[in-house]
């Protein structure tokens, strides 16, 4: 004998039970809400924070960079040589710089600060010859691309290229430093070797 299906039917949710539900889930997002947003906020604040901090390194690193130019087109102008003001031996220009790449270091764009380090480290040594130029017309022309950096970073546009002297200039003293390395190298080798040799006379025996 057949039956007949059973149908069966879901017994609605009253407005009670839908209201408490909703409060509910209202409770647990209100909740949520309240122990996210000061974590949201403290972090929001700490990005603003580092952008804020960066833009004033960076106005302060391009104060400094022009006071370098300024200086450096000055002496130029005068037709000063190496030999009539030693730059490289000026502790006062090494103080000025240092403090400029330490503005250099709180910049928080990465590729801006490792472009600026590596102006900073070609200024680091203005006694090479430079396609025999002066250094204070070679520490100009660093310096002029510093500024345009810092400009560009301040107004928020993309960055410019480097000029290809410089960049030539930056393959020159990575090749002068892998070659100082190299030598380093070599002769560290030889002085272990003369102490390696010295402590094997030492071991043997008198006769």
């Amino acid at each position: 004998m057949l039956h007949e299906p059973v149908t069966r039917y879901r017994r609605p949710v009253s407005d009670a039970w839908a209201g408490i539900i909703g409060a509910a889930v209202g409770g647990v997002i209100g909740v949520l809400g309240t122990i996210l947003s000061p974590y949201m906020s403290s972090r929001a604040k700490r990005r603003d924070d580092r952008r804020s901090e960066s833009l004033a390194a960076a106005r302060s690193a391009h104060s400094i960079v022009l006071k370098l130019e300024d200086d450096f087109e000055r002496r130029t102008l005068l037709r000063q040589t190496e030999d009539d003001q030693p730059l490289q031996n000026d502790p006062d220009y090494h103080a000025v710089r240092r403090e400029f790449g330490a503005q250099v270091s709180l910049i928080s764009d990465p590729p801006l600060r490792r472009r600026l380090a590596k102006l900073t480290y070609l200024l680091s040594d203005l006694s090479l010859e430079r396609d025999k130029m002066s250094p204070f017309t070679y520490g100009r022309r660093i310096t002029e691309h510093a500024s345009d950096l810092l400009s560009t970073y301040l107004r928020g546009d993309s960055l410019p290229a480097t000029p290809d002297d410089i960049v030539l200039w930056l393959q020159h003293i990575q090749w002068r430093d892998e070659m100082y390395e190299e030598q380093w190298q070599e002769i560290l080798a030889i002085r272990e070797e003369e102490e390696a040799r010295a402590r094997a006379d030492q071991s043997k025996p008198p006769f």
